[in-house]
């Protein structure tokens, strides 16, 4: 069965309109010696029409869904090397773990997790600058819900940066200035990153986990993730929920920690084919098969996952052995994440803008950037895709 549909071409500067965002530059390029070229007037005008053009029209280019029968597709996964592997030690549903800190840097100790309390831990280290790029995140979440008997706690982990010192001093001296308004403890022999981290399957920080009242794992992720975000597609939740969302419905009491379990088991073993497709595509591995499996994830599983097939998308463009060709695979899933979900997820904007600049398209990389700052809704992921724009404009 063909699912085709046509989404964004893209264009430079048209995209500033649908973003309602106001040019910060001119598009009137000048030569050497001050004067407009006949060129450049028309690359101007051209700019002119597309940002007239509609919406439909600026979102025309790229081909995006499956080609393959749902039938063929489950036969191909079903005969695939990448099946459901061994569990987490530790996953959503399961008792907490003790937290086990070495000690306390602000904020009132406690050890109970099992007191009625939502308690929302995350794992941060002074090396890791999206952990400091969530204080303010989590400082707002510790507001918001206080009144529903939630609380905030950072565990510092992994800690190299200060050697044989004084630990608590240097940690405490590296909080002066960062505004965290929660708790902060730190472990001390990996305790913490073993029992929870690493028990988790968790091999990236921040890390961050929330145990509901009972003392129970209730989600797992990352808090400030760009991918960390749902869509309701068919009146359905998709699997991934941001801590926000995740937070708001364990503290109004709806949330089902076994169908969220199995959901996340659905979500990884999804991961690990796209792991295998990425690294098939991305270092010469059998080509023919990363595509074919692709199409056959598109026909089932991954339809309605835009967030998973960004990620790909993001694997793919990133590998340090990309091929221009195989650069373009990553173009096609980006265009199918933003496309699948109805042209709001702004990660997978970010995504196809990264791909334009490798490209050497650096005025479309930043219409794109721009219109992914415009949906961003989180503020520590819109500053992330802001540096990346700056990152842009320097080069352009």
């Amino acid at each position: 069965m063909n699912n085709r549909y046509t989404l964004a071409a893209l264009t430079p500067l048209a995209l500033l309109v649908l973003a309602g965002c106001e040019p910060t530059y001119t598009v009137t390029e000048v030569t050497a010696d001050n004067e407009t070229s006949a060129e450049t007037s028309t690359q101007t005008a051209a700019h002119a029409a597309r940002t007239a053009a509609p919406e439909s029209d600026i979102l025309a280019g790229f081909e995006t869904g499956s080609t393959m029968s749902r039938e063929d597709a489950e036969a191909l996964l079903a005969g695939s090397a990448v099946q459901p592997g061994d569990e987490p030690d530790l996953q959503v549903g399961d008792p907490a773990p003790p937290l086990t800190v070495a000690g306390w840097l602000q904020g009132e100790p406690f050890t109970e997790l099992a007191d009625g309390s939502i308690t929302v831990v995350e794992m941060w280290a002074t090396w890791c600058i999206p952990c400091i790029r969530a204080i303010p995140h989590l400082n707002s979440l510790a507001a918001e819900y206080e009144s529903h008997g939630v609380r905030v706690v950072g565990v510092n982990v992994l800690e190299n940066s200060f050697g044989d010192s004084d630990k608590a001093a240097d940690l405490t001296a590296f909080l002066e200035g960062k505004g965290a308004r929660y708790p902060i403890a730190y472990e001390e022999d990996q305790t913490i990153t073993n029992t929870w981290l690493f028990a988790a399957g968790r091999n990236s920080l921040p890390s961050t986990f929330i145990v509901d009242g009972d003392g129970r794992i209730a989600w797992i992720g990352n808090p400030g993730d760009p991918n960390g975000r749902s869509y309701v597609l068919a009146g359905k939740w998709r699997l991934q929920l941001s801590i926000d969302e995740a937070l708001a419905r364990i503290a109004a009491g709806d949330w089902n920690a076994d169908d969220h379990r199995a959901r996340t088991a659905r979500s990884d073993l999804l991961a690990r084919r796209l792991q295998r497709v990425a690294d098939d595509l991305a270092s010469g591995g059998d080509e023919q098969q990363g595509y074919d499996t692709i199409e056959a994830l598109l026909a089932t599983d991954l339809a309605d996952e835009p967030i998973l097939i960004d990620t790909l998308a993001w694997h793919i463009a990133e590998h340090p052995s990309v091929t221009d060709s195989r650069r373009d695979v990553a173009e096609r899933l980006a265009a199918t994440a933003i496309a699948n979900s109805n042209n709001t997820y702004a990660s997978a904007f970010d995504t196809l803008a990264k791909i334009r600049f490798k490209q050497g398209d650096t005025e479309q990389a930043i219409a794109l950037e721009r219109l992914a700052i415009d949906k961003a809704e989180n503020a520590q992921v819109r500053g992330v895709f802001e540096d990346r724009l700056a990152e842009f404009q320097s080069a352009g």
